[in-house]
């Protein structure tokens, strides 16, 4: 995302806030397809993406 985007938004700034907004954005693009998680599998994703970022 370019830094010009966040500047006009800032809620935007906050990392937590866009890191959930991408995992809404992901679940809403499954469930579109039909395709639902359970609650323990959307916890290993979002585990699996957070370590993912962290690298």
């Amino acid at each position: 995302m370019e830094t010009k985007i966040i500047d006009t938004h800032p809620s935007l700034k906050n990392k937590d806030k866009r890191f959930e907004l991408m995992l809404e954005s992901l679940l809403d693009s499954f469930q579109i397809e039909g395709i639902c998680f359970s609650k323990e599998e959307l916890l290993q994703i979002v585990n699996v993406v957070e370590a993912e970022i962290k690298k």
